[in-house]
């Protein structure tokens, strides 16, 4: 059955001419992101659904309002992509500019004009982890880079001892890291509320272009956002009675008559998810937790002042002792790591470029 067009519905011009590509350049990427993002290409064609021929029926492109904007974000992300932007010389490429696109594209999200979808996304703990991730790099690359600048330093005895005991650490981070995984994954199950799916709770994503990429895939969903929109209307309609009725009701009797005729109207699971008359002030607090949560690399002048700290409570005088020695061997070092610094940068820089590139 063919799309109903609306007016707010892009064509194929009009889309691309939105995302800033020529007509040649819709063609050529738009396959490759249907390829990258596992995108259904019938879902953009008037003839909305799948088709055992796919050359059967009305195949003309067809940008639908309810989620255009998304698919506009989505191809611009895909542009805009280090490994695809025009004059890049991929071997120049540092992690600088990996996290310099990631900031790009957390502003871009926080941009889009549909303020619940916005809203939304912001709220996923995808969009929260990438705000603390990009924080938080600067304090793992100076960690590094000191490190390194420390080992060069000591004797061979204590730099052997050293690696046996980083390398049996490593397996437990590495051990910890998937637990945490698992356990994450696990709360994530047990907090779904009926409404959780129509609130794209439960996607699980590594690089916020892929984020994009599911929420856009929800929005085409057609049973997905007929619920979305049914409740996101039965509770506009509830909370506009709801007001009405508090601005003429002031004694207790009458709220709670009121809050049980909400209640009655809406349903308890919906009211305590989807609240979006305040959901600003839980997206600036996440964001502000999130950035907090980025910045919790401790310095080691903190560390070695805890630690001082520690031992002067039990009265340890000889830990004091050793430990203010280290503390002035520390600041003599800190001065003189900055050769290490592009060494930690390429291989934090590695391990992004692998998650950015979208390359085939």
């Amino acid at each position: 059955m063919t799309e109903n067009v609306k007016k707010d519905d892009y064509n194929v011009k009009q889309f691309y001419e939105a995302v800033g590509w020529s007509k040649a350049t819709f063609y050529r990427r738009i396959k490759e992101i249907f390829c990258t993002y596992d995108l259904d290409h019938w879902k953009f064609r008037k003839a909305g659904e799948e088709k055992e021929d796919p050359t059967k029926g009305d195949t003309t492109f067809i940008f639908k309002s309810e989620w255009r904007e998304l698919a506009e974000l989505l191809c611009k992300l895909y542009d805009e992509n280090p490994y695809f932007r025009a004059n890049t010389d991929i071997e120049k490429l540092s992690l600088n500019d990996l996290m310099n696109f990631n900031k790009d594209t957390l502003k871009k999200i926080e941009n889009l004009s549909d303020e619940q979808l916005r809203y939304e996304i912001m709220l996923h703990p995808a969009y929260l982890a990438s705000i603390a991730e990009t924080k938080a790099l600067k304090g793992v690359t100076e960690r590094i880079s000191f490190l390194l600048r420390s080992v060069e330093g000591v004797s061979i005895e204590t730099r052997t001892a050293f690696w046996l005991h980083f390398a049996n650490m490593l397996n437990k981070v590495v051990v910890d890291m998937y637990l945490f995984e698992i356990d994450t994954k696990e709360k994530i199950e047990q907090e779904k509320g009926p409404f959780k799916d129509v609130l794209f709770g439960e996607l699980e994503v590594n690089s916020l272009d892929f984020l994009v990429a599911e929420f856009l895939k929800k929005m085409q969903d057609k049973e997905h956002a007929a619920k979305r929109e049914d409740v996101t209307q039965l509770y506009d309609e509830s909370e506009k009675q709801l007001d009405e009725l508090v601005a003429s009701s002031d004694s207790p009797d009458e709220q709670r008559r009121v809050n049980e005729m909400f209640e009655r109207l809406i349903g308890d699971d919906v009211i305590n998810e989807i609240k979006i008359s305040r959901i600003r002030n839980q997206v600036k607090e996440k964001l502000t937790q999130a950035a907090e949560l980025g910045s919790q690399v401790e310095g080691i002048d903190k560390t070695i002042e805890r630690y001082i700290s520690t031992s002067e409570e039990s009265e340890n005088q000889k830990a004091v002792g050793q430990l203010m020695e280290v503390q002035e061997k520390i600041k003599s070092l800190q001065s003189q790591q900055e050769k290490y610094i592009a060494v930690a940068e390429t291989l934090l820089y590695k391990v992004n470029a692998t998650i950015t590139d979208r390359r085939k």
